[in-house]
């Protein structure tokens, strides 16, 4: 295995992973994180140029898989909590609280899985990069059934400042 990262020009591995022996090993888990941090920068150190570079890419690729994955099992946890009645706030809260998000994320991906809830088009989009959790949230309030597509569409692969004029466009505030 060691032979195949080295062609590949990522190096060893570096540390050994051996089983949490309970859920309460806390000290345990920290430690080994802060052991496997460490040896991502060594790691990464090692690269050449363009090994970095395709890491790099790859890394990219596995987050954008893994949030839309995320988000996919939010909107199917915000479905479930609205029938239980824990109201709307819950996702939120859900993911600040419990997934450790940051304000803002936590909220860019609660309101990307209400988005996605009524429009299960966005994950592809959300998948291949063309949209991103921020466009979507900030699109949320001015879609409808009858331009959830044209709008999306529209706001692919745009910046933050061209998302915005969309939304100013459909949905004017008075001056």
């Amino acid at each position: 295995h060691d032979q195949a990262r080295l062609r590949e020009g990522l190096g060893p591995l570096s540390c050994v992973l051996r089983p949490v022996r309970g859920l309460g090993n806390r000290a345990h888990d920290r430690v080994l994180h802060t052991v496997m941090h460490e040896n991502i920068l060594a790691t990464a150190a090692r690269l050449s140029d363009h090994a970095l570079l395709a890491r790099l890419k790859s890394l990219a690729i596995r987050e954008r898989d893994s949030t839309v994955e995320l988000v996919g099992h939010l909107a199917e946890l915000d479905g479930r909590r609205a029938l239980l009645g824990e109201g709307p706030g819950s996702l939120y809260a859900y993911c600040r609280d419990v997934l450790g998000y940051s304000e803002d994320a936590a909220w860019n991906r609660a309101a990307t899985a209400g988005a996605v809830r009524r429009y299960p088009v966005i994950l592809g989009w959300l998948a291949d990069g063309s949209l991103n959790v921020t466009t979507v949230r900030m699109l949320r309030p001015v879609l409808t059934p009858e331009n959830h597509l044209a709008v999306l569409q529209e706001a692919r692969r745009r910046s933050k400042k061209e998302v915005e004029l969309i939304v100013r466009r459909l949905d004017p505030k008075p001056d």
